[in-house]
């Protein structure tokens, strides 16, 4: 692979200044609810599994150089540009060229929109891009430390965004079948043939068995050595679906002790609704309660593998509701922000001791323009939808269909990544489409980030290859015959 030498310098300028503008614009940062129980936790040391406790660690020790949100979104936004570097520098050959990609890409809306907001959402896409950067330069320079790096960057991805695990199973999957494929003979034979099938097989299984342990280890560090509280989560969706089989099914499924809190069936129709179950918890009394022991958590899980079990229809007919109001929720990508200067929020929030004054209205009035004209502007749902199913299409058709004459390791290289992408992507919808306890366009954020990235990696390799050539020559013919 060619190295990187200063070719590369107008693209990490001109990402440089995109972090200056976007710090200037947002300063010191876009909170909303879920930020502010994360500041407020780690103001008071007290941590739950609601939100990331990692997270709420690291905003806790960045808060000794500056109260507030200010170096997280500092943060956020470097790992977020260097990841992006890393993704276009290792492949693109003209500067420019990166440059164009990298605009492409942020000003994608979820990203564009998200780019000032301190949450887990963009901390973890920030980690995401940072980790498929190192990972590419691992498998192009094949060094130990690399390596490291990428896996050290998936792990902490994985802890503050759970659901982003499906990404790093596949780029593990990926890394062990290259270090096995150099090892598997050249040859077509029945018996390579297997040996090729089985190596697949123990890169599946290696990279299965390292996901399972890199997400216990996340269990351990957050509840045994944070002494994070159990709020069980999950139980957000798992209350959503039960609302959604109740009323499909014309019974409150709910366990007793929801039941007996006045939770009745004519209260679920009332507040129920497919795009989020918000209603439900916050609509109004009787409010829908979470579970707070582990005991009543486990009468949940039952009463829901009892509603699924015994009405699969009604909850899959839910289920695909909820997916149909994600991806229509891309008309309107951000949503309204709950802000620090909230008062629904002074409850929650020492300003004075968090520092969040006048600069957070400073902010939500600097970027008041950018949002608006991504929100209106750039966020359309058709186009995200065509570029989805487009970005599947050449995933699976350019990288092989465009094989160069002479083997390359950037293209080898772009192919192991896009079919670690697509092949995560794909598992990341579908662990949606089961678990997202609302339809929020954010969720859809990754998905769109790779989208583009297999996009940019695909015109890459059509280019690279003998298409534009052929193409060209056989034009020239033509233009030769219609002469003559």
């Amino acid at each position: 692979m060619r190295k990187l030498e200063l070719e590369n310098g107008p693209l990490a300028l001109y990402l440089g200044l995109v972090m200056a503008v976007a710090i200037m614009a947002f300063s010191p940062g876009l909170l909303n609810a879920d930020s502010i129980d994360m500041l407020n936790q780690s103001v008071t040391g007290r941590y739950h599994d609601w939100h990331s406790p990692l997270m709420t660690l690291a905003w806790s020790l960045l808060g000794h150089v500056k109260p507030g949100p200010a170096p997280m979104l500092v943060m956020e936004l470097l790992l977020f540009v260097v990841g992006t570097y890393l993704i276009l520098a290792r492949v693109f050959r003209s500067a420019w060229i990166a440059i164009g990609a990298a605009t492409l890409i942020i000003l994608l809306p979820p990203i564009f929109g998200s780019l000032g907001v301190v949450n887990k959402d963009m901390l973890g896409l920030s980690l995401f891009a940072t980790m498929i950067g190192l990972f590419g330069a691992d498998l192009a320079h094949r060094k130990a430390r690399l390596a490291v790096a990428w896996v050290a960057f998936g792990v902490l991805m994985c802890a503050v965004r759970t659901d982003y695990l499906p990404f790093f199973f596949w780029a593990c999957a990926a890394r062990i079948w290259v270090s096995l494929s150099w090892r598997l003979p050249k040859r077509s034979t029945p018996a390579d043939a297997l040996m090729i099938v089985g190596a697949v097989a123990v890169s599946i299984v290696a990279a299965l068995i390292f996901a399972l342990a890199t997400a216990i280890s996340i269990g351990v560090v957050n509840y045994g050595a944070l002494g994070a509280d159990r709020r069980y989560p999950i139980q957000a969706t798992l209350l959503h679906d039960i609302a959604g089989v109740s009323v499909a099914h014309n019974d409150n499924l709910y366990p007793s002790w929801i039941k007996n809190r006045g939770v009745t069936l004519e209260a679920i129709r009332k507040r129920y609704a497919t795009h989020a179950g918000d209603p439900l918890f916050w609509g109004g009394e009787p409010r829908v309660p979470f579970a707070s022991s582990p005991a009543e958590f486990m009468e949940l899980r039952g009463a829901w593998l009892m509603a699924v079990g015994s009405n699969p229809k009604a909850y899959l007919r839910h289920r695909l509701a909820v997916i149909a109001c994600l991806v229509k929720s891309c008309t309107s990508a951000y949503g309204h922000f709950q802000y620090a200067t909230d008062p629904r929020y002074g409850n929650l929030v020492d300003y004075d001791r968090m520092g969040l004054n006048e600069p957070i209205a400073g902010a939500n009035m600097r970027a008041g323009y950018l949002k608006w004209a991504a929100g209106t502007v750039l966020a359309r749902a058709p186009l995200y939808i065509v570029s989805l199913f487009l970005c599947m299409s050449l995933l699976l058709a350019a990288p092989w269909a465009s094989r160069p004459r002479v083997p390359s390791p950037v293209h080898d290289h772009v192919r192991t990544v896009s079919g670690a992408l697509g092949l995560g992507a794909a598992s990341h919808l579908l662990v949606l489409g089961l678990l997202t306890p609302a339809a929020n366009f954010r969720y859809l954020t990754p998905t769109i980030f790779v989208a583009a990235i297999l996009l940019l990696y695909a015109l890459f390799t059509v280019c690279e290859s003998q298409w534009p050539i052929r193409i060209a020559s056989a034009i020239s013919r033509l233009n030769h015959r219609a002469r003559n």
